[in-house]
């Protein structure tokens, strides 16, 4: 009868351990669920970037309950973000939040998940809007997504009079691909739409004659090459 109930109880701690490691997929408190496994990460080829924001010079949460959307913490690097509607729009998350997605600069990205909710009440959704203090000569990013693989995802880029100058998309993949635009006077830039609804962007990289404010505490500013 002990070892049958010996039996019992190890088996539930199996279970319940499984869960405590299940307990955060995609940005939301999950127990039960199984994290995707990452797939291995795929070599991009990138242009010299004048400017990168790569999101990683600031502790993240693993969860959007306790973050907030992105809006003007990168403005002296010359961007802003905002979301579709005022409490909307992607949140810097640290991967602990288990999107099973490679190729990212470890640990943030900024994540989207329409079916969670953030500390504002707002909802982590796109499409996600790009503001430049400067016009600037391109745009880029890393994007990915497990659960909303195969969704496209596009890139518009619009000029100071709104009018659209560029667009890119990819078909999204868990491991990371460049979306990116190139064109003269690009003002804003717009990516995604309320579909996919879950996916991450990293390494932000626009070209500007904008001078960003060296040794910033809470940016990073890298070169990257092709």
């Amino acid at each position: 009868m002990k070892t049958l109930l010996g039996i019992l109880v190890a088996a539930l701690l199996v279970v319940f351990a499984g869960v405590a490691e299940a307990g955060i997929v995609e940005g939301m408190y999950s127990p039960g669920e199984t994290p995707a496994v990452p797939p291995p990460p795929v070599e991009i080829d990138r242009t010299l970037t004048f400017v990168m924001i790569d999101f990683d010079d600031a502790e993240a949460p693993c969860v959007f309950a306790s973050a907030v959307p992105l809006r003007d913490e990168y403005l002296a690097m010359g961007v802003s973000f905002s979301g579709p509607f005022p409490t909307d729009g992607g949140a810097v998350l640290d991967e602990c939040g288990n999107f099973g997605v490679s190729g990212h600069s470890s640990p943030n990205f900024v994540a989207f998940n329409c079916n969670s909710s953030m500390s504002n009440g707002g909802t982590p959704q796109g499409p996600e809007t790009l503001t430049f203090t400067d016009v600037v000569s391109s745009c880029s990013v890393l994007v990915a997504s497990n659960s909303g693989q195969g969704y496209t995802l596009s890139m518009d880029a619009y000029d100071m009079n709104e009018e659209l100058i560029a667009s890119d998309s990819v078909v999204l993949t868990p491991a990371a691909q460049l979306l990116g635009v190139d064109a003269t006077g690009i003002k804003t830039v717009i990516i995604g739409s309320v579909q996919p609804c879950v996916w991450i962007m990293d390494d932000l990289g626009f070209d500007t004659g904008f001078t960003p404010v060296e040794n910033a505490s809470w940016a990073t500013i890298k070169a990257l090459y092709k």
